[in-house]
């Protein structure tokens, strides 16, 4: 499937613009300088330049034909790939709170390693590793509250 350019900006830029309105109504800590909101307000603005830039050089290209093509064979799993990261994020959205921050990313991240065809002999340690490091660097380095769901006991271990 191809998308041209200024649809794809566009999209990426208002992604930014609700990332930036939602991190302007987290509040910021007591005893910090910055809070929740900073890190969604960086990649946020992030994405409002870049969606911005992409679109401008799909306006300046010009291009004429279909605003989306879709090619004339998808692959079998093309649609399960499309639909990995929303159904991630869903899954993030529904199951944090119950399951923790940890248990949630360890889910998604062998998930998606497993649709872009990693095996899961390898995909699991790697989601594992990569969900702890993941945990301790947002919850010791950026203070974000975390939710534990039943790692609650545990917690401990990952916080400096």
């Amino acid at each position: 499937m191809k998308v041209q350019d200024t649809i794809t900006g566009g999209v990426f830029a208002l992604l930014g613009v609700f990332m930036l309105v939602y991190a302007a109504s987290l509040q910021a800590p007591r005893h910090l300088a910055y809070g929740a909101g900073f890190f969604p307000s960086l990649i946020g603005g992030g994405l409002v330049l870049v969606g911005a830039a992409i679109a401008w050089q799909g306006v300046r290209a010009g291009r004429g034909g279909p605003l989306i093509e879709l090619p004339e064979v998808l692959a079998a799993n093309a649609w399960l790939r499309f639909a990995a990261i929303p159904a991630a994020i869903l899954f993030y959205l529904l199951a944090a709170d119950l399951l923790g921050f940890l248990l949630t990313s360890t889910i998604i991240l062998a998930f998606l390693f497993a649709v872009a065809g990693l095996s899961l002999r390898i995909g699991i340690p790697v989601a594992i590793a990569v969900a702890v490091v993941f945990t301790a660097f947002f919850a010791s380095i950026l203070h974000m509250p975390l939710p534990w769901g039943p790692l609650r006991d545990v917690s401990g271990w990952l916080i400096w």
